[in-house]
């Protein structure tokens, strides 16, 4: 299913505007009331209670998660207070919530029954993960095939057998020497001469193939309280991801297409850095390849109702799935983990890259703001932490985001920052700096 940008924005903000009703009623205030009657009580929507005729079975119309016979706006909102947390739902309606069938409640759930009160979708049906297999057809067909073999088998071999014992006794020995004549050797000739022409043609053909189908990319994840994998550059062509991602578009994207998916990259980085990518603790994608729930053991909403994976295309940000962009030749991928409420994306910058020992080096610390539409300029970062070979260091940025510091060591130093505030705000960490202190004369 594709993204339009125009339509993803205006889901964000709907679900955003849904977010804060959703804290408003968890304050005690009524979202719902039935007025003109004093004995009518409307259901809350942690009780659910089902108002369709008693044939129908509770849970069993996705979507439905307050029992009222409809999906609206209301489930969308008790969906999101399940999310946030807010309110309990029983089995039956977490199983009504759970509309893209994939075992968790999550944002696109909400996203799908948005959809679908809108009108933009007729059924869950067209996203749900279930994908029955049935291939057993072809067993059958095997079994008719022993069935005529051993009929000729045993009749007609015994009969010819006792045969040609009595003939070859009498003198027509010399029979046999014209036989082997007829068995000449032009025919093997021609045999082998076309087998190693093919023999070649396959050799060159994949080696060609996968040339032009890898491209060269750097691609880094920050996690929120350590870097998952510093930046790299690698190599990265279409291949079967279906172990990762489960037997979808996007897990075979490889077998139509040449051009690899932002997802392939991030797949392919953490295998090469070691991580098993079949173990769900170190990733976990969702919506049919297109969403990242779980990176390096930090899943989404552990930081905030808001707070979960993104990323970053050449320092832009990308309103689509990893399962659907696109990536070419010296691409710059920026995985990240984002606070539930804001955050900058870091940058650090060095008034010198080679100095010698003894003398000073001003480090300063910007970021750019989060934003929902084209990015703001970087702003300084006050009271960042210096970060040195990756380790935390004493070193604050004043308010105009500088700090200078000497060094008394020769050496190659790593330098970057962080900042992180609660759950509520994190500086993502810039790519670090390199300083070289050399020996002075």
């Amino acid at each position: 299913m594709k993204c339009d940008k125009k339509l993803g924005f205006k889901f964000f903000f709907i679900i955003f505007a849904l977010i804060s009703l959703v804290i408003v009623s968890s304050s005690e205030v009524e979202l719902f009331e039935v007025t003109g009657a004093d004995n009518i009580n409307e259901p809350e929507v942690g009780d659910l209670q089902y108002e369709n005729d008693e044939n129908d079975i509770p849970g069993s119309k996705p979507g439905d998660v307050t029992g009222s016979g409809d999906v609206n706006v209301r489930d969308v909102t008790a969906t999101l207070q399940y999310i946030l947390e807010l309110k309990m739902f029983n089995e039956q309606q977490k199983i009504a919530a759970d509309v893209n069938n994939d075992g968790v409640i999550d944002v696109f759930d909400v996203t799908l029954i948005m959809q679908f009160t809108l009108g933009l979708i007729d059924s869950f049906e067209e996203v749900a993960v279930d994908e029955p297999e049935s291939d057993p057809d072809p067993e059958p067909e095997p079994d008719p095939e022993p069935d005529p073999d051993p009929d000729p088998d045993p009749d007609p071999e015994p009969d010819p057998e006792p045969e040609p014992d009595p003939e070859p006794d009498p003198d027509p020995e010399p029979e046999p020497d014209p036989e082997p004549e007829p068995d000449p050797d032009p025919e093997p000739d021609p045999d082998p001469d076309p087998d190693p022409d093919p023999d070649p043609d396959p050799d060159p053909d994949p080696d060609p193939d996968p040339d032009p189908e890898s491209i060269s990319l750097h691609i880094r994840i920050e996690n929120w309280e350590h870097t998952t994998i510093p930046l790299r550059e690698i190599k990265v062509a279409p291949y079967d991801i279906t172990h990762v991602v489960g037997d979808n578009a996007v897990g075979n994207w490889h077998e139509d297409n040449d051009v690899p998916l932002a997802i392939h990259a991030i797949i392919k980085v953490l295998e090469l850095e070691g991580f098993d990518v079949e173990d769900n603790s170190v990733i976990r994608v969702g919506s049919q390849g297109n969403y990242i729930n779980k990176i390096d053991g930090l899943t989404e909403m552990e930081k905030g109702g808001l707070s979960g994976w993104k990323y970053r295309v050449n320092g832009e940000s990308v309103d689509v799935g990893v399962g659907q962009y696109t990536l070419e030749e010296a691409t710059l991928v920026e995985v990240y983990y984002r606070a539930g409420s804001s955050y900058h994306f870091g940058k650090i910058e060095a008034s010198s890259k080679e100095i010698t020992v003894g003398e000073k080096v001003t480090f300063t610390v910007t970021g750019e703001p989060e934003s929902f539409g084209d990015p703001g300029p970087y702003e300084p970062i006050e009271e960042a932490t210096i970060t040195l070979d990756g380790e935390i260091t004493s070193y604050l940025t004043n308010e105009s985001g500088k700090r200078v510091i000497t060094f008394d060591e020769s050496g190659t130093y790593s330098i970057s920052a962080e900042k992180i505030s609660g759950d509520a705000y994190n500086l993502i960490r810039p790519v670090p700096v390199e300083v070289v202190v050399t020996e002075g004369d």
